[in-house]
């Protein structure tokens, strides 16, 4: 939902972070280039990890379509609906070719949706994929094995949404691994600086003028 508010927010809200952003399928038509890294790969210890970000091809559909079109409705951006298994598959070869020990799908796609590519398919269309932690469907997935296109087992997993989990992925030093769910507890305390932060937020939105509905003429 970081492109719901329109692509200016989003670099807003990407210029505050302080970690990457990782989206190999978003891309400038224009340029020809992804907007954002599409992968990252970070040595720990003795492995080197290979995270390759990606969200759902219908992103331009469900969030803010007047962000992504020119004034003659002409599209600026692509999210490789049209070919996105083989965008995925591209980038994890170039993953493993730089020397990927392990390679993180970090997604956004959800598992159960058929009309549209799912992690589950992505899964099962690509190779070179150790693990896959995903979104969007908002399924609590602790630790779930799916066939990838040779007949591997490859980890799928997914904390559910609300806050209702965070989720642990643990990589031994033999690259070994396993994905674990923690409840949060609903009786935690509260950090009282982001409790007034977020009483300061909903007041201002309480202030907020309603808009009223006006009916359509047909």
């Amino acid at each position: 939902h970081e492109f719901d508010y329109g692509l200016e927010q989003l670099d807003h809200l990407v210029g505050s972070l302080k970690a990457k952003t990782l989206v190999c399928n978003y891309k400038d038509l224009k340029t020809g280039k992804t907007v954002f890294l599409p992968y990252a790969i970070r040595k720990f210890k003795n492995l080197n990890i290979g995270f390759i970000g990606c969200v759902t091809p219908i992103t331009k559909l469900s969030d803010s379509p007047q962000s992504f079109i020119d004034k003659d409705g002409n599209d600026l951006y692509t999210f490789s609906h049209e070919n996105f298994y083989e965008v995925i598959q591209q980038n994890i070869n170039e993953v493993r070719a730089l020397g990927a020990d392990v390679v993180i799908l970090l997604a956004h796609l959800g598992d159960i949706d058929n009309s549209f590519e799912t992690s589950e398919e992505t899964i099962h269309r690509t190779t070179g994929l150790d693990i896959v932690l995903d979104g969007h469907a908002h399924n609590v997935i602790e630790s779930r094995y799916v066939c990838n296109a040779n007949g591997d087992s490859i980890l799928l997993s997914s904390t559910g949404y609300l806050f209702e989990n965070i989720g642990q992925l643990v990589i031994s030093g033999k690259g070994n691994y396993k994905t674990t769910l923690i409840p949060v507890s609903k009786d935690a305390k509260q950090d009282l600086a982001i409790k007034a932060q977020i009483e300061g937020f909903q007041a201002t939105f309480n202030n907020l003028p309603t808009i009223a509905e006006t009916p359509y003429e047909l």
